[in-house]
């Protein structure tokens, strides 16, 4: 019917006439329709790729942080309950259990003994005369020594553990080291890391680094 609208001449009878307005309009809904299909396919196709690339990111860092960025983009940190005293302004957005860390020196000493051994009399006990050959080797660990929460605020990151307390702002961050079982942080002042034990270091730095490009002067 389309065709023969097309192909009708200028000059018809009423009837055709109206023939051609109704296949006319046919086509004009014909072609919206097709426009509207290619807009949804479009759209269906930018969420099939939205959606692989945040199953991608989401297996990478095994949660989903273009989920939770984007929360924290439109709505910002939600507060949260906390151990920590909080001061005049301040507000806690994570509260995680935690282990705290540090490196030490351990010193041990690697080598070998020459000698001999004789029996003294009956006893069953062995005297060893000989001389010990080695050298001391320092090493450096990470020990776990305390146990407690870490607290994310919008001014500081605090440990509240058992025994240890620790206190940064996040102001005086130097450097952050991302680790698969926890974070080494780096302050102003300090030479070693203060190394906090968590579960998923990568979604706790995703609100640092959050909360340090909002902070005052960044």
């Amino acid at each position: 019917m389309i065709q023969l609208a097309q192909q009708a001449p200028a000059t018809t009878v009423p009837a055709a006439d109206g023939l051609r307005r109704e296949a006319l309009a046919m086509q004009q809904e014909a072609a919206r329709i097709e426009q509207s299909v290619a807009t949804k396919q479009s759209a269906l196709n930018e969420l099939i790729s939205e959606i692989a690339h945040r199953q991608e990111v989401a297996k990478q860092y095994g949660f989903d942080a273009l989920l939770i960025l984007g929360s924290l983009e439109a709505y910002g940190p939600k507060a949260v309950d906390s151990p920590l005293v909080l001061k005049k302004g301040e507000q806690a957005y994570l509260s995680w259990p935690a282990g705290l860390a540090r490196h030490v020196s351990k010193m041990t000493f690697v080598g070998g003994s020459q000698g001999m051994s004789f029996p003294i009399g009956r006893t069953g006990i062995r005297y060893r005369l000989g001389t010990f050959r080695g050298h001391p080797v320092t090493q450096d660990v990470i020990r776990r020594i305390d146990d407690g929460t870490l607290v994310l605020t919008n001014q500081r990151l605090v440990f509240i553990g058992g025994s240890k307390s620790t206190s940064t702002p996040l102001a005086k961050l130097l450097h952050v080291e991302v680790y698969t079982d926890g974070l080494g942080v780096f302050q102003e002042g300090r030479e070693n890391p203060n190394i906090y034990l968590i579960g998923q270091p990568s979604q706790f730095m995703l609100y640092v680094n959050f909360l340090l490009g909002r902070a005052p002067g960044t």
